[in-house]
């Protein structure tokens, strides 16, 4: 992982957007991680990764509102526990 500015990455963009193709680019401002530059590759991946796992989370919270009748009585243990 590389770390860099903001400033520094306006002033080399080409240079850290060649860098991510390889490893994760974090942009800081003022020290604090604002950003995260990853090749289209990874980021595909990671959204890829997050709809399986919304679709996951929606069909166990569908089977356990249909085990108890009442989705106000989901509980995030009883995800859980499925």
């Amino acid at each position: 992982m590389v770390k860099v500015s903001a400033s520094d990455f306006k002033k080399r963009s080409g240079e850290y957007l060649e860098k991510a193709l390889k490893e994760e680019v974090v942009v800081s401002k003022r020290n604090r991680p604002t950003a995260v530059v990853v090749d289209y590759e990874t980021y595909e991946a990671l959204k890829k990764r997050v709809e399986t796992l919304e679709d996951r989370l929606w069909g166990l919270m569908a089977e356990i509102v249909y085990e108890k009748g009442r989705f106000e009585e989901v509980t995030p243990e009883d995800l859980l526990n499925v």
